[in-house]
């Protein structure tokens, strides 16, 4: 199994399977010293169930995260291959320039207190953060728009309280994002781009 990072193309297909095993053996540490508490002693009022009782805590908690991660879909092999193809039409076309500024993140998954937003997929560029936001079915209360905008806000917003500026737009199609990818033009200047900061930031606001 590799090993894959936070804003990797199968990031979330291999936090499933670590976090499945982790969860696993989580519960199964507390379920042997509850067996043998009552093994050795004959009872289950024992040092070693209070101690399987504390076990457990841990165990649910990956639980929940096991499920956060299930419940993600990713990117598919399809995006991720027209993200490919638009990648190699700008060196064919003449914008190598535009590559080497540009940071790519797959499959961030970012929450807030009410929402869970999947982005399978998106850009850093000249201060930008754009996105594709696989909305589905919206929480009640909730239109397409207003998921769009809550989510460019909360980035925004927790960008800001770590002293980078950056315009976020993220986009409910897959066909809106790659438009927006294709249209790229070459920077003025260099430092325009501030991805690392921004890419960081972004890490550690996500699953």
């Amino acid at each position: 199994m590799t090993r894959k990072n936070k804003g990797e193309f199968g990031y979330l297909s291999y936090k499933k399977k670590t976090e499945t095993i982790k969860t696993i053996l989580y519960f199964l540490v507390p379920l042997s010293l509850f067996l043998a508490g009552i093994l050795t002693t004959g009872t289950k009022k024992n040092l070693l169930t209070i101690v399987a009782v504390l076990g457990i805590l841990p165990a649910s908690k990956n639980a929940v995260l096991l499920i956060m991660y299930l419940k993600s879909k990713g990117l598919t092999e399809e995006l991720h291959d027209k993200i490919g193809k638009a990648l190699e039409n700008m060196k064919q076309d003449g914008r190598a320039e535009v590559l080497s500024h540009l940071d790519l993140l797959y499959e961030m998954v970012f929450t807030t207190h009410d929402v869970t937003y999947e982005v399978p997929a998106l850009f850093l560029y000249a201060g930008s953060v754009c996105g594709y936001l696989k909305t589905g079915k919206a929480p009640k209360g909730k239109d397409t728009q207003t998921l769009l905008a809550d989510l460019e806000k909360h980035l925004e917003t927790s960008l800001k309280k770590e002293g980078v500026a950056a315009n976020v737009k993220m986009f409910d199609s897959e066909d809106a994002f790659l438009r927006r990818l294709n249209e790229l033009k070459p920077l003025e200047r260099a430092a325009d781009a501030p991805n690392q900061a921004t890419g960081r930031i972004l890490k550690q606001i996500t699953l």
